[in-house]
């Protein structure tokens, strides 16, 4: 299941996670992106670890694909937050493979939302005093 939170757009937070039943659809958080006319940014969480981080990091990937066109017209940078420190390096020699861009977009990996959500202020040059999401 993948929840996305753009309560402090253009901060958009993409969390990857195990869909308890009814759970409201996807489609409900992703509207705004697809209809964005402004640049964002996406920090997205993939929590867990071993399998289970796999798994959710597979999703995460299906649903960059089935949103391509959306994300690589509006989003100006992606920060993978990666709780799993294998992961973690794992994509993040990967990006560096490709010039730390993914999906048209700066990338970088991290491994907790505050310091993603900060970088993905400078990437779009906000100011510090943008909200800043106070939880991790």
């Amino acid at each position: 299941m993948i929840v996305v939170d753009d309560s402090t757009w253009p901060l958009v937070v993409v969390r990857v996670r195990f869909a308890p039943s009814g759970e409201p659809s996807e489609l409900n958080g992703v509207k705004r992106l697809l209809w964005a006319t402004e640049p964002c940014a996406l920090a997205v969480v993939v929590p867990g670890s071993g399998e289970q981080a796999l798994i959710l990091q597979e999703a995460a990937m299906q649903w960059f694909r089935r949103y391509e066109l959306a994300i690589t017209g509006h989003c100006r940078a992606i920060a993978w937050v990666v709780e799993n420190d294998l992961l973690r390096t794992t994509i993040a020699a990967l990006l560096r493979l490709q010039g730390n861009h993914a999906f048209g977009c700066p990338s970088r990996t991290v491994s907790t939302l505050s310091p993603a959500m900060e970088w993905l202020r400078d990437e779009l040059g906000l100011p510090a005093a943008f909200p800043r999401v106070a939880h991790d």
